[in-house]
Parts: C-alpha cells; structure tokens; sequence
C-alpha cells in the first residue's frame, strides 16, 4: 500500500507542476546543471537507428537533447505524469502513462533505456522490480542508462 501511496503522490506532484517544468530551469545555473545532466547521460552513446525507451522521460527533454544532433532513432516516452507527458509534443502512440509493467509498448526489446533521475522516487522494491523489467526488455546487444542522483546511491 505504501507503493501505491507513494506512486499517486509522484504522479500528482509533476501533474501540478508540468505547465511550468522548463521554466524552472532558465536560470544560466540551472540551466548548465540540467543540460550537464543530458550530456552526462549520453556521452559515448550512439543513438542512429536505435530504439529507445525513456523510463521517468518528463517532457521529453532527453528526446530533444539527442534529437538536435540530427539522429534518426525510434524514441518511446514513459512517465507515471500525463501532464508531463502533454508538454512533450511527441505522437500520441509514442507516450505511455502508468507504470512499466502496466505498459503495452509497441516494441518486446528496446536497445536503450534511458533511466534518469526517477529512482529518487521510488520505494526500493519498485526500484528493483523495475530493474528487474528493465533486464528483460533490453536488447542482448542494448545499453542501460541509469543515473541516480542521491546521495545514497554514490
């Protein structure tokens, strides 16, 4: 029960706050350290012609980071967040609201995830269940990219 609390308070506090989610980063600082982040995540990486899978993916941002190099890739965007998932101005068939394990994707095995920052909200058996997902749905020659931002995890 506490997962499911947990999930509904996520998925509630970015609904509230996704109109305004790229403002909050115009500041020059905070904007280096959010761009920094998307650099971080997909340095070395080779996106042309892959498939990609973004866990927690927002409104988008990583999709426009890799798309303004110019890159052909497939790209999928999953978020517990609606309204972050609105501001992401991608079609409707390449968003997916809800849980992983509740997804019907168009594709069986993806050659990225992309799993950035939302381990900060979850509950340690949903972050291993969903490692766990993520295992079984990575290409044999795909990549996971997953970054944690607390302290915990260092």
């Amino acid at each position: 029960m506490a997962e499911k609390n947990q999930t509904h308070k996520v998925q509630s506090f970015f609904d509230d706050i996704a109109a305004d989610y790229p403002g909050r980063y115009e500041s020059p600082f905070l904007k280096f350290f959010y761009t920094e982040r998307l650099v971080a995540a997909t340095a070395g990486f080779d996106f042309e012609e892959k498939s990609i899978l973004d866990i927690g993916a927002g409104t988008c941002a990583l999709y426009h980071f890799i798309k303004k190099d110019g890159k052909s890739f497939k790209y999928y965007a999953s978020d517990l967040s609606g309204e972050m998932l609105n501001q992401c101005n991608l079609p409707e068939e390449q968003l997916f609201q809800g849980k992983l394990e509740e997804q019907k994707f168009p594709l069986e095995t993806f050659g990225f995830h992309l799993h950035a920052r939302v381990s900060n909200y979850m509950p340690p058996e949903e972050l291993k269940s969903t490692l766990i997902w993520i295992q079984h749905h990575l290409s044999p020659t795909g990549t996971a990219i997953i970054s944690f931002t607390h302290k915990k995890f260092n």
